[in-house]
């Protein structure tokens, strides 16, 4: 790889997390939703994944503390359990199965859930222990293989009848959850390699930056069309990477 194009994979691994990062802050979840499919594209799965769930990890550690004094464990506890039995089957597939097939999973779980989120779908079904618990099951397999799982985990949340600052304290602690078991899972299978630090060296600043400027910027802009543009431009993204 030469010098220049070199600078222009990072440049572009910037811009990517730098977007990522103001969804995150601006909504507070869904970097994976844009940092999975672009860097698929830049990387390949593999590294895409990984380095998606290791940002994931580091950025969510600012915002875990205070939400702690809030989450009500009865909700989010059962959903970990159900993350622990079934991460392991999604990292595996990840590293096991053909480039290209996961590269159309992760388009394919990205448009779904940008569709279902569009439309404004609420979960009306059973809650408990043994629904949190399939749901912590159904997200933990979609952020092992695709960094994807928050999607699943902030619908079932959000349907629950609490407070809005118990909403976000309850997503906070699951979104954190999930990257740092998956990323586990990921070591033993010695996906973490130097790469990958690498990477997250480079782009944990313009991922933070991002963040920070996204927090800001829930304060100025309206979040509705905020919100359409930012679903729209994932499915474009993703319908565009099924057909390519």
């Amino acid at each position: 790889m030469t010098d220049l194009s070199l600078a222009m994979e990072i440049g572009l691994a910037v811009g990517i997390v730098s977007a990522g990062g103001v969804i995150r802050g601006f909504t507070g979840f869904g970097m994976g939703f844009v940092l999975a499919p672009l860097l698929t594209l830049l990387w390949g799965p593999g590294e895409a994944v990984a380095t998606t769930l290791t940002l994931g990890v580091i950025t969510s550690v600012q915002l875990v503390i205070p939400a702690l004094r809030l989450v009500q464990w009865r909700n989010v506890a059962p959903m970990m359990i159900g993350t622990l039995f079934i991460s392991p089957l999604g990292t595996h597939l990840l590293l096991t199965a053909e480039p290209g097939v996961i590269k159309q999973f992760i388009a394919g779980a990205v448009l779904v859930l940008a569709i279902i989120m569009l439309r404004g779908w609420v979960y009306r079904g059973p809650r408990g222990v043994v629904p949190s618990m399939m749901v912590g099951s159904l997200g933990g397999f979609l952020n092992g293989i695709a960094a994807v799982g928050v999607g699943p985990v902030v619908l079932y949340l959000m349907s629950l009848p609490d407070k809005t600052e118990v909403h976000r304290a309850n997503i906070v602690i699951s979104i954190a959850f999930l990257p740092v078991v998956a990323c586990f899972f990921l070591m033993q299978g010695g996906a973490l390699t130097q790469k990958i630090l690498v990477n997250d060296a480079i782009l944990v600043v313009p991922t933070m930056l991002g963040v920070w400027a996204g927090a800001r910027l829930f304060k100025f802009l309206p979040e509705k069309a905020f919100r359409l543009t930012v679903l729209w431009t994932l499915i474009f993204i993703s319908g565009a990477m099924l057909v390519v």
